[in-house]
């Protein structure tokens, strides 16, 4: 296999088949990674091949590790000595150079692999593998058959998009902050865009823990409500977890508007792992914000928590006036800034850099001046229970407001 096409055709694969894999061949894929450069040569790396499903069952339930560590045939665990070198960015930097032939020389004999950085609670997975105190974890590779079909490759940015010469000479940096209003609209989407295919479009993708029981508990008050006979817009939804959860449930004319067509793609690619078969009619907003269709065209419009992710609110929410019919319902949620989240927000630093605000229920309602309001429910008071129809609701993690669109505006 000719290497640049290894590099452009590799692909992160996350569902394996149970075949085991030969010792002869792991221990090939181990040479592949000795042969990356390391600093001042020290090759000071070392590979524990874990194949014993008791300790990656462990790695699990004990230490926090994904679950794609047990049900990859062979979990790989790289580690380094850490004084070897006092510029740890060295070690790092020489077991990545490692982790990338193995990633290649898996692919180029027909097997997937993953590299896995958040690997979970260091010290308890140094317990479990008994790895020696002057070493420490770098990553986990699993490895394995491919249970998939390849993935069509991801679009890559354009060269001009990285690379300047001489000098650092770009002109779309992101902000440095989280505050929406210090990020364009343009920005936000290339953001979001850039970052959709960090997980792969299967089933059951950011349905985890919480995040999903918030979904399917709006996606089942929002349904009764949807009839067959509506005109229906779902406004930005990204990877789909709602839209397409209420597809699953009920028939209906159904439009969604989006950004990008990487969004899409990978929103069709989810629809297709979800064997959803109806036709769903497709927008992409304009880049002065505007929703291509005519006025006063649609029944329903879904904005499900988006506004916590994109500036341009007031443009955004006069569109979407603009296509709904004298009153037609708007069904709006958002992440709340009045919850625990806010706190959680606070106390761990509000986590990767990104355009995500939390918004409160008194924004918002200045922002839906033009609609009449006329319900609100609560979601996830505390992280354990579910607050709705209660006082309590307005400190819930997630809000929902209903609202009809005035018939004199």
């Amino acid at each position: 296999m000719d290497v640049l096409d290894a590099i452009k055709n590799r692909r992160s694969i996350r569902n394996f088949s149970d075949r085991e894999i030969e010792k002869d061949c792991i221990e090939q894929i181990i040479e592949s990674a000795q042969w990356a450069p390391s600093a001042c040569n020290k090759q000071a790396w070392k590979f524990i091949a874990i194949t014993d499903n008791k300790i990656k069952e462990s790695l699990v339930q004990n230490a926090g590790s994904l679950n794609l560590v047990k049900s990859a045939p062979l979990t790989v665990a790289v580690v380094y000595h850490k004084k070897i070198n006092e510029y740890h960015d060295a070690n790092i930097q020489s077991a990545s150079a490692a982790i990338q032939n193995m990633l290649l020389y898996a692919h180029s004999i027909g097997l997937g692999s993953l590299w896995v950085c958040s690997y979970g609670d260091e010290k308890k997975i140094s317990e479990i593998l008994k790895i020696h105190k002057d070493y420490r974890m770098i990553a986990f590779v699993c490895i394995g058959y491919p249970n998939v079909k390849r993935k069509i490759t991801p679009k890559r940015k354009k060269i001009d998009h990285i690379v300047s010469y001489n000098q650092f000479n770009f002109g779309d940096v992101y902000p440095s902050s989280y505050n929406l209003n210090n990020w364009s609209f343009k920005q936000a989407v290339t953001y979001w865009s850039d970052t959709i295919y960090a997980s792969s479009p299967t089933p059951d993708v950011y349905m985890k823990g919480i995040v999903g029981k918030e979904v399917l508990q709006q996606v089942d008050t929002v349904v009764p409500i949807l009839s067959e006979n509506d005109k229906v817009l779902e406004v930005f939804p990204y990877a789909g977890s709602f839209g397409l959860n209420i597809l699953k449930k009920k028939k209906l004319d159904y439009s969604i508007l989006e950004t990008d067509d990487k969004i899409l793609k990978f929103f069709n690619e989810r629809k297709e792992a979800l064997n959803i078969k109806q036709d769903i009619k497709i927008k992409l907003v304009t880049d002065d914000l505007k929703i291509p269709m005519e006025d006063s065209f649609y029944d329903k419009v879904l904005l499900f928590e988006r506004l916590n992710f994109f500036p341009e609110h007031e443009k955004i929410i006069n569109e979407i006036f603009r296509v709904m019919k004298p009153n037609g319902t708007l069904i709006l949620s958002f992440k709340n800034k009045f919850s625990f989240t806010y706190i959680s927000h606070l106390l761990s630093g509000k986590g990767e850099l990104s355009p995500y605000e939390l918004l409160s229920i008194r924004y918002i309602k200045k922002l839906l001046k033009r609609f009449k309001i006329t319900k609100m429910d609560g979601y996830s008071l505390t992280p354990i229970t579910i607050a709705k129809k209660t006082f309590f609701k307005t400190f819930g993690r997630v809000i929902m407001i209903y609202c009809v669109k005035k018939q004199n505006e």
